[in-house]
This record gives structure tokens, C-alpha cells and sequence, in this order.
């Protein structure tokens, strides 16, 4: 009998993975929503002379013109400078530090401020965790088409983190986010429409999702959509097909994948693997 491993709605935050959705809430702990973090967490304008300086790694001399602008106000260069605290690029890192500046250009109505902020609230970065801040910052993004902060809300309303946990809100969110080619959005949005969590069950719809973000690169998508050509869910069945996306899935490293590469009797049924997700760092 073939074990076919099909990913639930997983744990990584918005850039790693997610966790399967029956014990969500107990692997919280363990597990980062995983949205991009080199859009998230981005320089400031170009043509400044601090982002100038930063894009050339010249970090002490990116300091000093970040410090000069973001001092005159300028949104821009108090989140990179925001970023290099951070990271600790030219100046002391200091979380605490950073989260202060990422909120004086949230306050001044920058989305992506506004998304990361709420993305250290939600995980105690620089601050004790807070989840009513975490919520409040990143609705502002969302809000603002933000789509990463948008995938964070569908995260929160999924997890019931501050909130009871509510699927309908959370496939709202995730909606919005994937009608901007969010990537992890798709993914996500794709599993709900194939478990009929928060909206219709459409298998159709699940599998047109997946392709959308394994058109992106999406490992665990590439492995859905494969399972869904194996199985015929949505889709004709094609196991050449299916396993073409094993094989690509494989390769960015899915181990799903490689189990399903492996499995291969007439006998099939879908199954999550029993492992927890590893999440990148953010950067």
C-alpha cells in the first residue's frame, strides 16, 4: 500500500513552513510563519545616500547617512536603519533598538514598518510577546495591501493567536494575500479549498492554487499538485505529471516529496508526514 504525503496547512511563517493543521496550536512554539523575509525585512528608497551606502555593504559609512535621515524623519532610513540593528551591520544589534525605530516609521504609515513590527510583537522580538499589538500593526498593513502582513492575519485568525481561532477569517486574509501572487498564500489558500476549511470544499480551485505557487518555486505545492496527479482530486490523473513535481519538489527539498518518489503501488491515500517543520531564520 502506497503512503502518499500530502502537506495540511503547515507552520512556517511567511519564508519556512507550515505545521499540519490538526496540531497547529501545540506546535506554535515551534514554528515561525515564514513570509519572504528579504521583502519583509527591505532597505530603505533608493537613491538615498543611506540605502546607497547599505546596498554596497559599506555598513558603518550606511550608519552614519541612516542616522543623519532618519533623524530629518525619513521613514525610509529608519527602517534600514531599523534592519541594521537588526542584524548588527555597523551598529550594535539590538532588537529593542530596532523595534523602536521600525515603529517611528510605522507611525508614519509605512506598511512594511507596520508589517514588521507586528511580526516582532507576534514573536517577542525586542519586546514581550504581544499579541493585540501584533494584531493591531499588521491589520494596518494589511490594510494597506501589505500581502505578507495580510498572510500574518490569515496565520493569526488560523492559530487563534489572541483571537478564537477562525477559518473563515483566516481564508479571507489568505485570499487577499494570494490574489497578489503571494506565494505561501497560495499554498495555504489551495489546502483550505481541498479540506473545505473556511470556505467550500473545491478541488478544482485547490489544485489551481497549488499550481499558481508551485509556478513560484513553492516545494510543498509542487508536492500537493503532485499528489492531486496522482490521485486525480481536481485535476485529470497523470503520473507522469505527479512525478515530474515529485522530482522538482524533491529537489528544493521537500521530503514529502521523496517519500512519494519512493511509494509508488496503485494503492494510494494521502497522508501528512509526522515531522515538524524547520523554519528559516529572518534576516
Amino acid at each position: 500500500m502506497e503512503r502518499v504525503y500530502c502537506r495540511l496547512f503547515l507552520t512556517v511563517a511567511p519564508s519556512g513552513k507550515f505545521i499540519k493543521g490538526e496540531k497547529m496550536k501545540s506546535l506554535h512554539s515551534n514554528a515561525y510563519l515564514t513570509i519572504v523575509a528579504t521583502l519583509f525585512f527591505g532597505a530603505a528608497h533608493a537613491g538615498s545616500e543611506c540605502e546607497e551606502y547599505y546596498a554596497q555593504g559599506k555598513y558603518e559609512t550606511a550608519a552614519a547617512h541612516c542616522l543623519r535621515e532618519a533623524a530629518q524623519g525619513d521613514a525610509a532610513a529608519q527602517h534600514t536603519l531599523a534592519l541594521m540593528h537588526r542584524r548588527g551591520q555597523g551598529v550594535l544589534q539590538s532588537d529593542p533598538t530596532a523595534l523602536a525605530l521600525y515603529r517611528k516609521a510605522a507611525e508614519s504609515g509605512a506598511p512594511k514598518s507596520q508589517a514588521v513590527v507586528g511580526w516582532m510583537y507576534l514573536h517577542g522580538k525586542g519586546t514581550d510577546r504581544d499579541y493585540r499589538e501584533a494584531r493591531r500593526w499588521l491589520t494596518l498593513a494589511a490594510e494597506q495591501e501589505f500581502a505578507q502582513a495580510q498572510a500574518y492575519m490569515a496565520y493569526i485568525y488560523a492559530m487563534g493567536l489572541g483571537v478564537q481561532p477562525d477559518a473563515v477569517m483566516a481564508a479571507t486574509w489568505l485570499t487577499k494575500a494570494a490574489a497578489q501572487g503571494n506565494a505561501w498564500s497560495q499554498f495555504q489558500l489551495g489546502n483550505f479549498y481541498r479540506l473545505g476549511k473556511g470556505v467550500p470544499q473545491d478541488l478544482i480551485a485547490a489544485a489551481a492554487l497549488y499550481s499558481a505557487a508551485a509556478n513560484q518555486e513553492h516545494p510543498d505545492a509542487m508536492n500537493n499538485l503532485g499528489v492531486m496527479y496522482r490521485r486525480g482530486l481536481g485535476v485529470e490523473a497523470n503520473e507522469e505529471r505527479a512525478i515530474a513535481l515529485f522530482l522538482q519538489a524533491a529537489e528544493l527539498g521537500s521530503a514529502e516529496a521523496e517519500i512519494n518518489l519512493r511509494d509508488g503501488s496503485s494503492d494510494m491515500y494521502l497522508r501528512v508526514a509526522q515531522k515538524q517543520d524547520q523554519h528559516a531564520p529572518l534576516s
